[in-house]
């Protein structure tokens, strides 16, 4: 009588070609980029899309986004100028100082053609600063009536620390563009800057030429007709020239 065979132990090798199968296997297809994200501005340009569709609104794409990152900007600067015993003026003024080179110092006229503010706004801050001894005002050798702003060593001091966090704070902002997007972008801003702020000085000259603003009736060179009074005429220039400057004096400051 046949007896059972006891079961024999084995095992399955299965054996690979790694370089043939290394060459069957097809590459995972490139993964798509993250859509956009939407922002508020894209919101005002869908709006007026809507709204007004015989309208190109594509500038606002551009400016708005500018005007929205320059508050964001200066809102969060605030939130680090504070713990310093600065705001955003008072840090302006000394930082100016600071890079205008070695004596630290500049005449309040210069302070106001450099930070485009008004007289007294440049008035306030200084005293505001001296008040802290980061500044002090000395007579000006070349004019007995003017004085001269200078920066304290204290005032210098807070000067390169404030100015050091401000540049790190604000490389942090842009982050998500990566160095060769940002110089890109610097470069193409510095176009429409430097556009801009040739048409403001060109309308500024403009309105400060007797018998060059438009509208006034006279002969083609410009000049007034015998009818307009010489008191009227200079009335119309200074208001041309203060809503000039009115438009040249949002530019964001230092």
């Amino acid at each position: 009588m046949n007896q059972p065979r006891a079961p024999v132990a084995a095992r399955l090798v299965i054996e690979f070609d790694a370089t043939e199968t290394a060459s069957r296997v097809s590459p995972l297809p490139p993964a798509s980029p993250p859509p956009p994200r939407r922002d508020s501005v894209q919101q005002l340009l869908d709006d007026w899309k809507r709204e007004r569709p015989d309208l190109d609104p594509w500038p606002l794409g551009i400016i708005g986004r500018l005007s929205r990152l320059s508050t964001h900007m200066v809102r969060h600067a605030e939130e680090w100028l504070a713990p310093m015993g600065l705001t955003w003026e008072t840090f302006s003024l000394i930082v100016t100082l600071r890079r205008c080179g070695p004596e630290f110092a500049l005449k309040p006229s210069d302070l106001i053609k450099v930070s485009l503010l008004t007289s007294g706004a440049v008035t306030n801050r200084i005293d505001r600063v001296q008040e802290r001894g980061l500044v002090v005002r000395e007579p000006d050798p070349n004019d007995r009536r003017g004085v001269i702003v200078r920066l304290t060593p204290e005032g210098k001091a807070l000067a390169d620390e404030a100015i050091a966090r401000h540049f790190e704070a604000m490389a942090e902002l842009l982050r998500p563009l990566g160095r060769q997007e940002a110089d890109k972008l610097a470069a193409m801003l510095s176009t429409s800057t430097a556009c801009a702020a040739s048409s403001s000085c060109a309308a500024t000259e403009t309105a400060m030429i007797p018998g060059s603003l438009p509208g006034i009736a006279g002969s083609p060179t410009g000049h007034t007709s015998d009818s307009m009074s010489a008191s009227a005429m200079p009335r119309t220039r200074r208001r041309r020239s203060k809503v000039t400057r009115l438009v040249a004096e949002p530019i964001s400051p230092q």
